[in-house]
């Protein structure tokens, strides 16, 4: 644990004993789940003896299942308090990280993965709620960004531990990962047990509710097509590439690896520009101006011989990255100042639903802006996204000043 305390502080910076807990618990948890995660497919296919038809349409349906389910999260820390209900939440996660083990049945399996949606979701909802009642505001957007490394860090340690499992390909292999996911996240418990939370429980009564506040779901929502970015990289470049020959096929593995190593380096340096609102707000525009540009390099490389495509796709990586990055931090900022603190659970939720529903439809907005001829879908959804950006910002400044934690 000592290891991981130093590692944490030589890769994240400075934190404050509670940051530390937080972090290191969402890292212990996350490196768990990049371990199954990367396991999951051949397991459920190959052992499990699920057909893949099944195994897509069971993971579709338990991720709004689960995200229903989640729902309830406000409700419970109501109740009990964020920190007992993050604990109740991730006691939920280990039990059914370690049910996969028993899957053999396309019901079982919809339940267990239903199950393991709405705790994931929902421990995250607690997580935002912690940050927002235990940590003073010119923390918060630093504190965000450490978490989301943390996490990544985790997650990328996870998948490597799953890949060589996939090497070894064995039925004990996989069950090691499963047994050692459900470890993780219960060892992460003890983390969450040190933290000092201030605890307000019965503050938020049924009805005091986000849904109420039509300003704050209409930023969320559109807040959430900008954030459909995601689906850039993972997705949409790797569909690109399969459709333009002059390009090696590797070259998508390449840049999420470009990604990655520069969330790490730069999400906590760069999000610390988020120190109020309206630098927030001209973040999020910088955001939008970064993503047009990034999608305009795609489409220009279109026009060029293999070699240059190479050297502009890498610079629209580092482009696009920046984009991510200094988008995540704005709308992190613009979120946690427009959130009432004695409702912060119920806003929260609000928020957190909004964001996955707009990350599980942006797949099918990026293909099809995609399927748009001469590679004009490029150009176009980057002026998309970077008018979501804008718009976000505008819709933001709107808000009386007095509703705005500045």
């Amino acid at each position: 644990m000592i290891h991981l305390q130093n590692l944490t502080n030589r890769t994240l910076g400075e934190v404050t004993s509670n940051g530390r807990a937080l972090l290191l618990s969402a890292f212990l948890s996350t490196s768990g789940a990049g371990a199954f995660t990367s396991i999951s497919a051949v397991y459920l296919v190959s052992v499990a003896q699920i057909s893949p038809h099944i195994v897509g349409m069971g993971l579709a349906a338990s991720g709004v299942a689960g995200l229903a389910i989640s729902t309830q999260t406000p409700q419970l820390i109501r109740r009990i308090g964020e920190r007992a209900a993050l604990l109740y939440l991730m006691s939920f996660s280990a039990v059914a990280s370690v049910a996969y083990m028993a899957i053999r049945g396309p019901v079982f399996f919809c339940a267990v993965a239903s199950t393991a949606v709405a705790a994931e979701r929902g421990s995250a909802i607690c997580r935002l709620v912690i940050i927002s009642r235990s940590f003073p505001s010119d923390q918060r957007i630093v504190l965000r960004a450490q978490l989301q490394v943390a996490a990544n860090f985790g997650f990328g340690i996870g998948a490597i531990a799953g890949g060589f499992a996939l090497m070894v390909d064995t039925f004990a292999a996989y069950v090691l990962i499963i047994a050692a996911n459900g470890s993780t996240t219960l060892a992460a418990l003890i983390f969450v047990g040190r933290l000092t939370c201030v605890e307000e429980q019965g503050v938020e009564g049924f009805q005091v509710t986000a849904l109420r506040d039509w300003k704050f779901i209409r930023i969320s929502l559109v807040n959430a097509v900008s954030a459909m970015h995601a689906a850039i990289l993972p997705i949409a470049i790797p569909l690109w590439l399969t459709r333009n020959s002059n390009l090696p096929k590797s070259l998508g593995a390449m840049l999420l690896v470009i990604n990655t190593a520069l969330v790490v380096l730069l999400q906590v340096r760069l999000s610390r520009r988020a120190g109020d609102f309206r630098s927030a707000l001209r973040l999020n525009k910088q955001a939008g101006l970064l993503l047009v540009i990034s999608c305009a390099i795609v489409g220009i490389s279109s026009l060029l011989i293999s070699s240059l495509a190479v050297i502009l796709v890498i610079i629209f990586c580092v482009v696009y990255t920046l984009a991510e990055i200094i988008q995540s931090a704005g709308s992190w900022r613009i979120t946690f100042a427009l959130i009432p603190e004695n409702s912060a659970a119920s806003y929260h939720a609000a928020n957190s639903t909004i964001i996955r529903l707009g990350t599980l439809t942006a797949p099918a907005v990026v293909v099809s802006f995609l399927q748009l001829p001469n590679d004009w879908g490029w150009p176009a959804l980057g002026t998309f996204l970077g008018a979501s950006c804008w718009l976000t910002s505008k819709l933001a400044k709107q808000v009386p000043s007095e509703l705005v934690s500045l």
